[in-house]
């Protein structure tokens, strides 16, 4: 924590197929990307860029609504905008709202698609087993 905070914010990874969801919505019609700064080890190339650019305004949250104007089938996410969901999807949260393809309401978000690890833990040679495979899950 920076000198004069106290809040710790936690964001659960979600499944590599969370963000292809949402991206593959028939019909997106709003787009809800909200990046929690990310913390300052292991970032990539990415995550540092996005960092630098909130700590460099002096915020520690973006979030970025993107809502389909009339007339239009769907939004088209361009590549910026893919790569800042890439980022909040493991630092805050990405979700959407659209419609399938009978025309249903459809409600998708990074938080409903936790990633997840299974590890059998049989006798205590499998404890070191069970601790790579969280450690692989981080």
């Amino acid at each position: 924590l920076e000198e004069g905070e106290t809040r710790v914010e936690v964001t659960v990874v979600p499944s590599a197929e969370a963000l292809d969801m949402i991206f593959a919505m028939p019909r997106l019609k709003k787009l809800e990307i909200n990046v929690v700064r990310p913390n300052p080890d292991s970032l990539d190339e990415q995550e540092e860029r996005i960092l630098q650019k909130l700590l460099d305004q002096g915020a520690k949250e973006q979030t970025v609504v993107l809502k389909k104007r009339p007339g239009i089938q769907k939004l088209t996410p361009d590549e910026d905008t893919r790569t800042l969901a890439k980022v909040a999807a493991n630092n805050g949260s990405v979700s959407a709202e659209g419609r399938d393809d009978d025309g249903k309401t459809v409600f998708e978000s990074t938080k409903d698609h936790p990633k997840t690890v299974r590890a059998e833990v049989v006798g205590t040679s499998s404890v070191a087993t069970f601790f790579a495979r969280i450690a692989s899950f981080l």
